[in-house]
């Protein structure tokens, strides 16, 4: 069972050039980017929501995503509305 999870996991990160673990991360930067936009949230409480406990982690995934922090994140989006 193993072998197979693991073969069927290599023939998706070929074809797709994309591990699960990168494509969870984008998908939950993505949610979190929503949730700065949209709600008053902590960044702490959006790290969790979205399934991300380690905040260091989350911080530093956010930034290599978006090339900013969270809170440089929000802070431009709501710059750029006004």
């Amino acid at each position: 069972m193993t072998w197979n999870r693991n073969a069927n996991e290599n023939t998706k990160r070929l074809s797709s050039r994309m591990t699960y673990t990168k494509m969870l991360q984008d998908i939950r930067i993505h949610e979190s980017c929503s949730l700065l936009l949209d709600t008053s949230w902590r960044v702490q409480t959006i790290a969790l929501e979205v399934g991300i406990h380690d905040m260091k982690y989350f911080y530093r995934i956010f930034k290599e995503r978006c090339g900013l922090t969270p809170h440089e994140f929000r802070f431009n989006a709501c710059s750029n509305i006004q």
